[in-house]
């Protein structure tokens, strides 16, 4: 299995419940072996470059106090931009390797569903459209790409027309979408007014159907978490979900 866990940790409100909740699916349901990288919507080094909490790295023993310790250290607010799609579509991009082709693949988000780095409908739209597509290929393995590698020095290799992209298999999405998220009775929504609430909606919806409409061994979860207790039993019935399709992948 591979997962990368991806937060958006601007809202001081229930950061500290999200946090707990990935530390409870961490230390309980992803089993060692497990490769597992946690990041933050947003967060990027001045590069642009992806600044992860801690990147891909396999569970072990010797190492999760470490990772433990890095997860329990997030519980610190962060002012980024939320760029939710370009996040993501990093996140895809690394999940995407061949090394993880037989692996089971997760990618779990905890959101507002907000994008403020696509502003207007047409270019939001588009941007979830090509991110549609990357969750449906996976990059080929060297010997299905048309390739043939020279026997002898040189290591170069023969090319012929051929696919550098097959088709995506056990890959899964779950959004838990905080976008109702009230506290004491009280909505935190951004901007309820905002013109883009029905595409940011419809874009979540739209992605996790395209998963499920391929009929392949990829699904997608949309989970509305609306309170404290919400977001803990949406990591927890993701975290069942990862279990058992991860004991279907063999």
């Amino acid at each position: 299995m591979a997962v990368i866990f991806l937060l958006d940790r601007s809202y001081d409100q229930f950061r500290k419940t999200a946090v707990a909740a990935v530390e409870k699916v961490f230390t309980k349901y992803l089993p060692e072996g497990c490769i597992v990288s946690y990041r933050g919507v947003g967060e990027t080094k001045p590069t642009g470059e992806v600044k992860p909490i801690f990147d891909m790295t396999e569970k072990k023993p010797s190492n999760i106090p470490s990772l433990l310790k890095l997860i329990k250290d997030s519980d610190v607010r962060v002012n980024v931009t939320p760029t939710l799609y370009s996040s993501m579509e990093d996140a895809i991009k690394e999940l995407k390797k061949p090394m993880y082709t037989e692996r089971s693949k997760w990618l779990i988000v905890l959101t507002d569903l907000v994008d403020m780095e696509y502003r207007d409908k047409s270019p939001a739209i588009s941007k979830v459209d090509q991110l549609i597509g990357q969750m449906g290929t996976q990059d080929a393995p060297n010997e299905q790409r048309g390739f043939k590698t020279r026997s002898g020095g040189g290591g170069g290799f023969q090319s012929k027309a051929g696919a550098q992209e097959m088709l995506m298999q056990k890959f899964n999405l779950a959004l838990v979408d905080t976008s109702e998220m009230k506290i004491k009775g009280e909505s935190i929504k951004y901007k309820p007014e905002h013109p883009m609430w029905p595409v940011w909606k419809g874009n979540a919806r739209r992605m996790v159907r395209s998963l499920a409409d391929r009929g392949t061994t990829s699904m997608g979860y949309h989970i509305s978490a609306d309170d404290f207790k919400a977001i803990d039993d949406a990591f927890e019935a993701v975290a069942k979900l990862m279990a058992d399709t991860d004991v279907a992948a063999g």
